[in-house]
């Protein structure tokens, strides 16, 4: 079909993000004293619990940047299940960490806290940068190599501080339907420059017109660390689901332009002990459980891509349901 993608990021309602130029949300806590007994005793259980043989849990760096993009929830799992990468990189004008990766066979999304060291470093990210892609060796991976798809890009937000921002880093490895094999370097290299309208004619590290963002770049390993599901429907109709994404085809024929309130809101999860469990899109962006990330729309299908709100553990699913059809694993 003659599919046209759209990124609903972009185009989303406001009522579907957070308050452009609000104010953080404000959370009280209230405090009560405590004996110095307490205290004393409390710490000394502390101690006894790490020389027991706790494993420590890696922290984020900036636990509120993976908040922005998901919820408190997924941010708190993302360090408990060990995808906290807290890698910077830094020049004089700009401080960028990369707090995770979640990586399954076909995506990889990580959460970039940006921090402007001076007024250079503060107009830099007013427009998107340009990310480029190279293997260990330094050798430039071509768009064709990642598939059709996007590739590699860097999404700015909406933040309430310029001199400290929220972005993701989103590769795709592949077409998720695209049964050929694509060899995926396990480690690759992602670089940052300013935009310029020739971006695409970069071919090697050298014709990078770096300036402000000189220096700047993460090594990112992109082995799978949840697992990936394929699934299909009755129809033909296919699916794959991971940990953190789920990518559908289905039928849409009421779906000829973008309408957020004709995007499938409902997800029902199977899982073979014969539980189940059905997640919801709401316009609370806070509370949903899934959202729509970008999607392909055609004259009678539709394709497309929801991001989850916490890490899923899909190991016992058997089927999800979602937009009047079921998808049975594979």
């Amino acid at each position: 079909m003659n599919d046209k993608m759209l990124d609903l990021i972009g185009q989303a309602d406001e009522k579907y993000l957070r308050e452009a130029q609000g104010t953080p949300q404000m959370r009280i806590k209230h405090k009560r004293r405590l004996s110095a007994k307490f205290i004393a005793v409390a710490a000394a259980a502390a101690v006894m619990t790490v020389t027991a043989g706790a494993v420590a849990v890696a922290k984020l760096s900036h636990k509120e940047s993976v908040d922005y993009y998901y919820n408190e929830k997924m941010a708190s799992q993302i360090e408990e299940k060990g995808y906290v990468v807290n890698q910077v990189t830094q020049n004089e004008h700009i401080k960028m960490t990369l707090e995770n990766m979640l990586v399954d066979e076909n995506y990889a999304y990580g959460v970039v806290t940006v921090e402007a060291l001076d007024e250079v470093g503060k107009k830099a990210f007013i427009n998107e940068p340009a990310t480029y892609l190279f293997d260990k060796e330094g050798k430039y991976i071509e768009k064709d190599y990642l598939s059709s798809m996007i590739g590699i890009m860097m999404i700015g937000t909406h933040n309430t501080s310029r001199e400290k921002q929220a972005h993701m880093i989103q590769i795709c490895l592949r077409d998720p339907y695209n049964e050929k094999k694509t060899e995926i370097p396990e480690n690759v290299k992602i670089i940052f420059s300013k935009y310029f309208e020739k971006c695409n004619e970069i071919h090697t590290e050298s014709q990078i017109p770096k300036e402000e963002f000189e220096g700047l770049s993460f090594e990112i390993a992109l082995k799978p660390n949840v697992q990936t599901l394929k699934l299909e429907a009755a129809s033909g109709h296919k699916a794959v689901i991971s940990g953190f994404m789920l990518d559908i085809q289905y039928f849409g024929e009421q779906v000829k332009s973008f309408d957020y309130e004709k995007v499938p809101n409902k997800l029902k999860l199977n899982f073979t002990d014969g539980k189940s469990r059905t997640l919801n899109s709401d316009s609370n962006s806070k509370q949903r459980d899934f959202s729509p990330e970008c999607g392909s729309l055609g004259d009678k299908e539709c394709e497309y891509r929801f991001c989850f709100n916490e890490v899923l553990d899909v190991s016992k699913l058997e089927s999800i349901e979602i937009a009047g059809e079921t998808y049975k694993v594979k």
